[in-house]
């Protein structure tokens, strides 16, 4: 037994809490219904046609390295085509109208053809926040 006494926990982990309390993390933020949020564009747009747009989202989003880099680039944007559904969508982000706001217009403008619309304008919101497209008001 006297051979294990070295194998003891150092006194600076040792707390009247918890033995691992230094491992905690951050409560998880409370759930948010995404009906409710309100998507705001975040890029420059273009329309191409009374029905599609086209994103703009910048290459680089450091100016230093833009600045020196534009002018050897032909064009310092991604041009991302979205169709006729993800353009509705874009246009009604404006950071004003809800996300259950927009799938309600969605039904009204096309009808059976977007069936079922809060799960298709819900699944396309959350592609845009997570490429940072957008970003969402409470």
């Amino acid at each position: 037994m006297a051979g294990l006494e070295r194998w003891r926990v150092p006194f600076i982990f040792q707390t009247a809490a918890s033995p691992m309390a230094f491992l905690k993390t951050k409560p998880s933020p409370p759930p948010v219904n995404l009906l409710d949020l309100k998507p705001e564009r975040r890029y420059q747009w273009n329309r191409l046609d009374h029905r599609r747009v086209v994103v703009l989202v910048p290459k680089f989003g450091y100016p230093r390295l833009l600045r020196w880099l534009a002018p050897r680039l032909a064009d310092s944007t991604f041009k991302i085509n979205l169709d006729e559904f993800g353009s509705f969508v874009w246009e009604c982000c404006d950071g004003a109208t809800t996300v259950g706001e927009i799938s309600k217009k969605m039904k009204a403008a096309f009808g059976a053809a977007i069936e079922p619309a809060d799960e298709r304008v819900g699944v396309f919101v959350q592609q845009l926040l997570r490429r940072e497209y957008v970003a969402v008001k409470a």
